[in-house]
């Protein structure tokens, strides 16, 4: 196993020249490395990226950044590497907790982060190099897929002989920036809950309004979820 700490240093060495120390793994899954350490005298988290494909999250944040979407504040943005601000010891900001999902008062800030979020990704220059779910539609993975599973041999028999209208409506409707990961972990929120925003932008590309309309409410109490949808579409 490489030393992940040590690529760290390097992978940061063109990008800053403040000292980094007092490392502490808290996860390592599939090729992500996430440490806390001390960066030019403070806490900072640190994020290892050490796939290729998962670099995009780096861009993702450079992007975000550069069109004024809120985000958790970065220390640095190497090529695998970023250091991010340790939200564990924030006057000003806290994780995300389970019990937030019952929350409506974190649940309208978070719709005003999406709002947000949505508004300005239609209009974002990357959008269409970004990440696309449906992207993964394609003839060969239907043909794939209809091996793997003989006894829809006749759905995907009909989705073959209809894949250039599929494909139409697919791409027919206006997209716009999607999230496409919400979980409780994955955001943070103000101490004062008059504001909220996610972060761990892996999974972030292009969509539409409508995928993260029904991946946050999926998440939510039937309450809540009306609560959040009313805020979201009056935002709109």
């Amino acid at each position: 196993m490489p030393d992940i700490i040590e690529l760290i240093k390097q992978d940061l060495q063109n990008f800053s020249d403040k000292q980094m120390q007092d490392f502490s793994l808290i996860r390592a899954k599939s090729g992500v490395y996430v440490y806390r350490c001390r960066y030019d005298g403070v806490s900072a988290v640190v994020k290892y990226l050490e796939k290729e494909d998962d670099r995009r999250e780096i861009s993702n944040y450079q992007m975000l950044i550069k069109h004024g979407i809120p985000t958790i504040k970065t220390l640095v943005l190497a090529n695998a590497t970023l250091v991010m601000e340790d939200i564990s010891v924030s006057q000003d900001w806290r994780l995300g907790i389970a019990e937030d999902l019952d929350d409506v008062d974190v649940a309208k800030s978070l719709a005003e982060w999406y709002f947000i979020f949505h508004e300005k990704g239609f209009a974002v220059p990357e959008l269409d190099s970004l990440f696309f779910e449906y992207d993964s539609i394609t003839v060969d993975n239907l043909k794939m897929l209809s091996k793997k599973l003989p006894q829809a041999k006749e759905l995907f028999q009909f989705l073959l002989d209809n894949y250039d209208k599929l494909h139409s409506l697919i791409y027919k409707p206006a997209f716009t920036l999607a999230y496409n990961d919400f979980y409780w972990e994955n955001f943070v929120v103000r101490k004062d809950k008059k504001a909220a925003m996610m972060f761990d932008y892996n999974l972030l590309g292009k969509g539409y309004r409508s995928m993260d309309f029904s991946n946050v409410c999926s998440s939510l109490s039937m309450w809540l979820e009306k609560c959040l949808c009313m805020n979201m579409i009056v935002c709109i």
